[in-house]
């Protein structure tokens, strides 16, 4: 699991993950045509998390450049 650091202020506390929003998690159905046997292709869409149980949220990226 990851963990950022947070300041706000005089204020330092962790967070952390839990899962994100990708590939595997946005395509994860069967085709109709091998029989529900075959993962489909990726649709190539971008996802992006306003909020969470009415909380709003930011993503954290790996790489550092972003």
């Amino acid at each position: 699991m990851r963990r950022a650091r947070i300041s706000i202020g005089p204020t330092n506390f962790m967070i952390s993950a839990s899962f994100g929003i990708g590939t595997s998690l946005s395509n994860d159905f069967k085709t109709l045509s091998s029989g529900r046997i075959s993962k489909s292709r990726a649709l190539n869409m971008v996802i992006k998390l306003a909020s969470v149980n009415d909380k709003p949220c930011v993503k954290i990226s790996d790489e550092i450049t972003k």
